[in-house]
């Protein structure tokens, strides 16, 4: 199964899919979003039944907004 959605809302705007293999029993969900000018890329999250893996490569980068300065 595969899905795409996307979404705006108060100057933010994310798009995505989910890809879920029912038979192996493994989801991916992948993400993008904009935020007050800044972008925010490739950010996963991967789920089987052994192992929940995230990668937030930009989040990790964005100094700001892992320091408080989004509130």
């Amino acid at each position: 199964m595969s899905h795409t959605f996307s979404g705006e809302a108060d100057g933010s705007s994310i798009e995505g899919s989910l890809k879920y293999d029912k038979k192996n029993e493994k989801a991916l969900l992948d993400l993008s979003v904009t935020e007050a000018g800044e972008s925010y890329e490739d950010m996963q999250l991967y789920i089987t039944p052994d192992l929940m893996a995230v990668s937030l490569p930009d989040f990790v980068k964005d100094v700001d907004y892992l320091s408080g300065g989004f509130c």
